[in-house]
């Protein structure tokens, strides 16, 4: 049986929609398309802005150190989809992964791009002012990853901490066996 490929909204679109979601001017159930190919085009276009926002102005440091973050980066992110994916099948939630993860990655995508736009405006104005401007950012962003996997998930309060808290511990696991594993001067 074929499935019919839906006709996705561009990038813009889904990053407006998360910004009407965190300004609570849409709901996000009418704001996204949520299907399979929604959910590779949001953790695609994150992982693409990350690299842009993130690394590149970091190309000092080098091939090496760009290459392992960006791969890192993707690793971190499928490996956490795994987890949840794991978790839902576990909790017979597995129907909502869509659900959770399509919100869940345009939210980190506009966070991206909301720090983008600070970090060019540090670089012009101070660069102090830039890290402080993006504290509120940070916590309104965390505040609605914990609504969405609430609301999306069906689940009490401190599931929804531990799934956005897994996200960080994957991160951090995984940068752990980056730093401890892989020299370029062992060539391991």
């Amino acid at each position: 049986m074929e499935e019919k490929v839906q006709k996705l909204p561009s990038i813009a679109d889904n990053i407006v929609s998360a910004f009407d979601v965190i300004m609570n001017r849409a709901d996000m159930n009418h704001s996204f398309v949520f299907s399979a190919q929604a959910f590779w085009q949001a953790l695609l276009t994150g992982w693409i802005m990350g690299i842009v926002v993130i690394i590149l102005p970091s190309f000092q440091l080098g091939f090496y150190f760009l290459s392992i973050t960006a791969l890192s980066s993707l690793v971190s992110v499928l490996l956490y989809t795994l987890v949840v994916w794991h978790i839902l099948q576990y909790t017979q939630r597995s129907d909502r992964f869509e659900r959770f993860f399509v919100p869940y990655l345009w939210i980190g995508n506009l966070q991206v791009v909301l720090f983008g736009l600070i970090l060019i405006v540090g670089q012009i104005f101070s660069p102090m002012l830039a890290q402080i401007a993006t504290l509120p950012i940070v916590i309104w962003i965390l505040v609605w990853l914990y609504r969405i996997a609430r609301r999306q998930l069906a689940i009490g309060g401190m599931a929804a901490l531990g799934i956005i808290l897994a996200r960080y511990a994957v991160e951090a696991g995984l940068a752990l066996m980056v730093a401890q594993g892989i020299s370029p001067i062992s060539g391991s």
